[in-house]
């Protein structure tokens, strides 16, 4: 990290490649969380339902042809505003320490 930011490869990777990269990093980080949510068209239903007992699961995949729906209330009613992208932004700190701290 100490290298990138002395100017150790090139101008072009300081003020291009980096931030293009810092970019694919976050949305990478936002698509996972959002695909984690437990909403049954998401892989979150899925994780949740492999955990559940058997009678839960059948309930749960009810529930399929409602999601679209729910996630449509989600987004309109601002909840990935005050909720989700909080905890997106506190993941993407975290992380980047991470990767500062390896690099």
């Amino acid at each position: 990290n100490l290298f990138l930011r002395s100017g150790g490869i090139s101008p072009v990777v300081d003020s291009f490649l980096i931030p293009t990269l810092s970019y694919i990093f976050q949305y990478n980080v936002i698509f996972m969380i959002f695909n984690l949510l437990p909403i049954p068209p998401l892989d979150g239903s899925k994780v949740i339902a492999a955990l559940i007992p058997g009678d839960f699961e059948e309930r749960l995949s009810s529930l399929d042809r409602f999601g679209f729906l729910f996630l449509i209330i989600l987004i309109v009613s601002g909840w990935t505003n005050s909720v989700l992208f909080p905890l997106m932004n506190r993941t993407i700190f975290a992380l980047r320490n991470l990767v500062e701290l390896l690099f």
